[in-house]
């Protein structure tokens, strides 16, 4: 039996990094049912997510692969530290130096990669990218950087892996509830962070509320995206004084897309509340926090208008946004479906070649 490492951002409980491990875990588990799957490292969190997903026991030298899952853990945290440095080299670089120096083919797939100022961290994933067998990234700048750092490897530039779900051929169907909501009032998703943002509730929370609180036809659903302190959301939500709020516990990736399905509007300051958003045709207005790599995905997408920087949003500009996009869902082209659907394809071709 041949085993397969997975290695990602799946030792926490946040919605985009989740859906990738549980996407990359199904995917081979249907398609190489022969293939025993492994991860780096899996937070309590996940496994409630994800049956039978466990942790690599087995000697690095009976592995038969390692592939480095979507996400953008190749890129700095927002304020980069040492602290960050070295939690991005246990979780991520040393298993790539490790499959490196035991001459393990490595793949990796739909990642975002940059910037890296870290000089030493840098030069090892260029490393890793320069012994892997196949790479893709998520998007143009990646590939700049990858590149313009000593990359002499083929690196194919896709789209982000989460847009995949809209033809994926495994089951994501949740097994928990379904959300059916009323159909006869215009639904917002006002998409919180996970810490309190003075400036987002300013600019973003009393707007929305004074456009909204006293509309009848309007419901306004307060979430976040990952297992935080639901008294966070609690307070943040309490400065929306209308009587049409509505909160969303989140608990499970697969029953947050449920309802997801069900929203016409979503403002968030994360990206892949807003891929997923954008990929099941919702109407996605983005003020993001750390825009880096979220405005990379609009851009990409043909979608800039719709992203606008917390920081760089102008009082009032929220409600021009909502106004000018509230009915207007995004449509993805087809050739960012297909590019997304190519990190499957390309981790098929690894697969086979293992």
């Amino acid at each position: 039996m041949k085993k397969i490492v997975l290695c990602g951002a799946t030792h926490g409980s946040n919605f985009g990094d989740t859906m990738f491990g549980i996407m990359f875990f199904r995917y081979i588990k249907q398609r190489y049912p022969d293939i025993k799957i492994y991860f780096t490292r899996i937070s309590d969190y996940f496994k409630s997510c994800q049956e039978n997903s466990e942790i690599v026991n087995c000697k690095w030298k009976e592995v038969d692969g390692l592939i480095f899952i979507s996400g953008g853990y190749f890129g700095d945290s927002p304020n980069e530290n040492y602290k960050n440095s070295y939690f991005r080299f246990m979780n991520y670089i040393r298993f790539g130096i490790c499959a490196k120096q035991k001459k393990i083919p490595i793949a990796v797939i739909g990642v975002g990669a940059g910037p890296i100022r870290n000089t030493l961290i840098r030069k090892m994933i260029v490393s890793i990218c320069n012994n892997a067998n196949v790479i893709s990234v998520r998007d143009r700048e990646s590939y700049q950087f990858l590149k313009r750092n000593g990359c002499k490897n083929k690196i194919i530039i896709t789209s982000d892996s989460a847009q995949a779900i809209r033809n994926f051929q495994c089951s994501l169907c949740c097994e928990q509830q379904h959300f059916k909501l009323s159909h006869e009032k215009k639904r917002v998703l006002l998409h919180c962070p996970t810490v309190e943002i003075r400036e987002y509730t300013e600019k973003v929370i009393h707007r929305v509320d004074s456009m909204f609180k006293n509309s009848e036809s309007v419901e306004v659903y307060f979430a976040n995206d990952s297992k935080v302190d639901e008294e966070h959301l609690q307070k943040v939500s309490s400065d929306f004084t209308g009587n049409n709020k509505k909160m969303y516990t989140y608990n499970n990736p697969l029953e947050f897309i449920e309802f997801l399905k069900e929203m016409d509007l979503i403002i968030t300051p994360k990206l892949h509340v807003g891929i997923f958003g954008a990929t099941l045709g919702k109407s996605v207005i983005s003020v993001p926090i750390h825009p880096n790599k979220t405005q990379r995905y609009y851009k990409q997408i043909g979608y800039s208008e719709r992203c606008i920087p917390l920081s760089d949003l102008e009082d009032g500009q929220i409600c021009e946004m909502i106004k000018k996009y509230a009915d207007i869902p995004i449509k993805l082209s087809e050739d960012i479906y297909m590019k997304a659907t190519e990190n499957f394809n390309i981790l098929d071709t690894f697969i086979r070649n293992m």
